[in-house]
């Protein structure tokens, strides 16, 4: 299980010299909060000599398993990579290299959500994440520990600022599925940046991930588990500053497995074993396009969006309404 150090910073306005942090476990990096066993990975030797290596997992959504065997005998050396999505199955099974003795093998693991390298559209257009019609001006998050702590900012960093001029649904921006929802903290005018803000993480069908972040408590309309579509309502946007309210946005896929390169980081050297992406947006009928900072879009979306990514199954009962 991959576990690692992660600081809860909050740094109000009237005081920027004054941090308040706290330590927790912080199980992805950027893509969750504290979990204990979210994946759990056993071993059970079968009568034909075999062993079969399985896991069991409370949270939806792949998640990537790399074993390590320390010792293996009579038995030929497996794959140790594993990208899995059910709720529990088979990792791998090992075969005995001589049916009359029973193989000897020693293991451990590590775990991190999403699919490893997976393949997607790197120019796949996607929604605005607000109702049809309303505007939203669109503003770069800048890098908090290059801001506060002198990191360096990472070569492919993008997030978005989605801001309106009162309380908005955010909605979702492409189908997907809901993987991990957190509804704990309320909002506070004096906050100039803290790491304690409700968020929703949806998983697409191509591996990639989207963290939607700056909900009202108390306002979140969907579950882990939940399928989402282009404009399904996830919760209502959350106060910023100057009397506007906002959501961010972050996209990004598992492109590394070298736990060993998070091992004694700070806030000033952090690494992740993530890839952001750039994602487009579709701001009309015909356009598909990377967003400007500071610039003002109308969301926009049609029937054709919607029903782009559906199953058959989800196509026949969405033209039965």
């Amino acid at each position: 299980m991959l576990l690692a150090i992660f600081v809860v910073i909050t740094i109000k306005k009237t005081a920027m010299k004054k941090l308040t942090i706290v330590l927790g476990l912080y199980c992805f990096l950027i893509s969750g909060y504290a979990q204990e066993r979210t994946l759990e990975v056993s071993s059970e030797r079968k009568a034909d000599k075999s062993v079969e290596i399985s896991y069991n997992k409370t949270e939806p959504g792949y998640y990537t398993v790399v074993l390590n065997f320390s010792e293996l005998t009579n038995s030929s050396r497996p794959q140790e990579t594993i990208s899995v999505t059910g709720k529990a199955g088979t990792l791998l099974t090992l075969k005995p290299t001589d049916p009359n003795q029973h193989i000897g093998y020693r293991y451990g693991y590590r775990y991190i959500r999403g699919q490893f390298k997976p393949r997607f559209n790197a120019d796949f257009c996607y929604v605005l994440p607000y109702t049809p019609g309303i505007k939203c001006e669109v503003v770069e998050a800048g890098y908090a520990n290059q801001r506060y702590f002198g990191a360096e900012k990472p070569a492919d960093w993008k997030s978005y600022f989605f801001y309106t001029d009162k309380e908005e649904m955010v909605t979702a921006i492409r189908k997907g599925m809901v993987v991990e929802v957190v509804d704990e903290f309320e909002t506070s005018e004096n906050i100039e940046f803290t790491t304690r803000q409700n968020a929703v993480i949806v998983e697409h069908e191509d591996g990639t991930l989207v963290r939607y972040l700056g909900f009202k408590k108390g306002s979140l309309q969907v579950r882990p588990g939940d399928v989402v579509l282009p404009n399904t309502p996830l919760g209502v946007n959350t106060f910023r500053s100057k009397n506007r309210y906002a959501i961010s946005i972050f996209m990004y896929y598992l492109s590394s497995l070298d736990f060993e390169s998070l091992q004694n980081q700070t806030l000033a050297k952090q690494k992740s074993l993530y890839s952001i992406i750039t994602p487009r947006f579709v701001i009309d009928n015909t356009s598909c396009i990377l967003l400007e900072n500071r610039k003002t879009y109308t969301s926009f979306s049609s029937k054709e969006i919607v029903i782009k990514e559906m199953s058959k199954r989800e196509l026949k009962k969405y033209t039965a309404k």
